[in-house]
């Protein structure tokens, strides 16, 4: 396998911290950082293609949840009209009291 270096800077206490993970699972520093980097990458592969997926559904049930709004903001207008026509009713009542 050809290598190449990479530098990175840090905390002296996350490096520390890293080492220490390293050696708890017998490995070297940098191949924990490696295989923490392959995970990264899977979990990220895996996270995209539920995001993908999860976009999809979506877009499927927007139009029906358009719908469903539509019908509650209709209801919601009938409501009020009515609420509306109540209050002036009951004022027309107490003016002719």
């Amino acid at each position: 396998m050809q290598t190449d270096r990479m530098t990175i800077l840090m905390d002296p206490k996350y490096k520390a911290a890293i080492a220490k993970l390293a050696a708890k699972r017998g490995v070297s520093t940098s191949e924990h950082v490696r295989n923490a980097l392959d995970c990264y990458k899977v979990e990220a592969d895996e996270n995209e293609a539920e995001l993908a997926a999860l976009t999809g559904e979506l877009e499927q049930a927007l139009p029906e949840m358009r719908e469903d709004f539509d019908a509650i903001l209709a209801s919601l207008r009938t409501m009020n009209d009515k609420i509306e026509t109540y209050r002036a009713e009951r004022l027309e009542r107490r003016k002719a009291a």
